[in-house]
């Protein structure tokens, strides 16, 4: 009976030990799993901002081409207004339209900065 009772004992022990092994196991598990969540999660995120920075590199450069061609035509302009100055006939009507073109570049200027924010 003592022998009966001691195997019983051990099996019990056993049974138990198996138990909290499953459960340390299925704990292990889940937070495996989590954690590869979050590693996706996080390898998501450095894509979408890598490619966020990608874009904004590329508008950034699309605007100082912007920029570059503005200052040539203005540099144009000055040009043409100097050598009318040089000739002492400078005339109203291209005073005004350089200052119309000027004007019209900077409403160019600013209102493509506002569509790049």
């Amino acid at each position: 009976m003592k022998e009966k009772n001691a195997l019983a004992e051990r099996l019990k022990n056993a049974e138990s030990a198996r138990k909290k092994f499953d459960e340390e196991l299925k704990r292990f598990a889940t937070e495996n799993v989590t954690r590869e969540e979050v590693r996706q999660s996080l390898e998501d995120e450095v894509r979408r901002l890598t490619q966020t920075v990608g874009q904004t590199k590329g508008g950034l450069k699309e605007k100082e081409e912007q920029v570059m061609r503005c200052e040539a035509y203005i540099d144009g302009m000055e040009a043409k207004l100097h050598a009318c100055q040089v000739g002492y006939s400078i005339s109203l009507t291209s005073y005004c339209n350089f200052c119309i073109a000027f004007v019209i570049l900077l409403f160019l200027a600013s209102h493509e900065e506002t569509r790049l924010h």
